[in-house]
């Protein structure tokens, strides 16, 4: 089995897939301050979690060395799993709701951790330390605090805990855009060097994380006044239109509607079974995460149908044009349903 810093051709191979997969997954992806992560340190990477594992899928991404990530270990099941996302370089941080043997085993693992942030890997951890689809943050957990502590005291190197705010449009439409926002990183030695004890600097690392993730997102406090204060926002940002922009988006309508046929037709295999699997979901969170995995499956036996019907029956222009939209038949298929949604609103 590898370590979790290198960089082998596995992992090479398979994210060049994955990363062309997430890209074609979001209408647009915008990164700002990426200028904010040090190199040649110890980066721990903190930040917002509000849609499953799109977040780590964005964060990824925009990352294009290796990047390690932590994730609930009841995934963790089975030696094949735990195999495979090993090599996809995610480590199991176990949750209170998991017992104290799993706590337990979460020293192990930030024995591993040190080892590849002391490597240059930086380490991406979500600190709430479960999902919520919602423009706010819940409490940071501790678990990155005894991270980057820990790496303190076993690596040379300066450690650094960069907050980072991940902005979604839409979290449960597909093909909508997210905005990540690196900020200042923290100096976890220097918080270490300011107070007395571990404790106190913990709380205090954790209130400052808090309010540097809140200052990177569309933030609004967890209080009563959630929702009226969400539905102001989403109508400052609801353009008005005069009688000729509406009549030209009535006549874009009317092109769009064969053209979403004709995605849905070359591409059934990336929206059929993602939307029947949504469709029996408790947590409606999961919704583009379902359809990312779909259609990262489902790919290369849709170009395989396609391409098979497409060159017995057409000349090879013919089919070498059908598996060009193909490629991009589920990615565009969101695309058009969603054009044709926001004219109907």
């Amino acid at each position: 089995m590898s370590q979790l810093w290198q960089n082998t051709p596995f992992y090479r191979i398979g994210r060049l897939y994955v990363d062309a997969c997430i890209r074609s997954s979001f209408n647009s992806i915008k990164v700002f301050g990426r200028e904010n992560v040090p190199s040649g340190s110890a980066v721990i990477l903190a930040a917002n979690h509000t849609n499953t594992l799109m977040d780590p899928l964005v964060i990824l991404q925009n990352n294009k060395g290796p990047i390690c990530f932590g994730c609930r270990s009841d995934i963790f099941t089975g030696r094949l799993a735990a195999r495979i996302l090993h090599e996809l370089k995610i480590v199991p941080l176990a949750r209170q709701r998991d017992g104290v043997q799993a706590l337990k085993d979460n020293f192990g693992v930030f024995d591993q951790v040190t080892d590849l942030l002391a490597h240059n890997v930086p380490f991406t951890i979500f600190p709430e330390g479960t999902h919520r689809p919602m423009h706010s943050l819940m409490p940071m957990k501790k678990g990155v605090c005894r991270i980057a502590f820990q790496a303190c005291e076993d690596c040379d190197l300066p450690v650094y805990i960069v907050p980072v705010g991940i902005d979604y449009e839409d979290f449960f439409r597909f093909q909508r855009s997210v905005t990540i926002k690196y900020g200042e990183p923290i100096d976890v030695r220097n918080v270490l060097a300011e107070y007395d004890n571990e404790q106190t600097a913990m709380h205090a690392l954790t209130d400052l994380l808090y309010a540097r993730i809140a200052g990177l997102i569309t933030y609004f406090p967890d209080d009563a006044g959630y929702e009226k204060a969400w539905r102001r926002h989403l109508k400052k940002l609801r353009p008005k239109r005069d009688w000729v922009q509406k009549f030209f988006r009535g006549f874009a309508a009317v092109v769009a509607v064969p053209l979403l046929v004709i995605f849905a037709i070359l591409g059934f295999l990336f929206w059929v079974p993602a939307e029947i699997l949504i469709s029996r979901l408790k947590d409606k969170a999961w919704s583009n995460t379902i359809r990312f995995a779909v259609i990262l499956a489902c790919l290369p036996l849709q170009l395989a149908i396609n391409g098979i019907a497409a060159f017995s029956l057409l000349p090879p222009a013919g089919g070498a044009a059908v598996l060009l939209l193909t490629a991009v038949a589920g990615p565009m298929f969101y695309r058009t349903l969603n054009y044709l949604n926001d004219i109907i609103k």
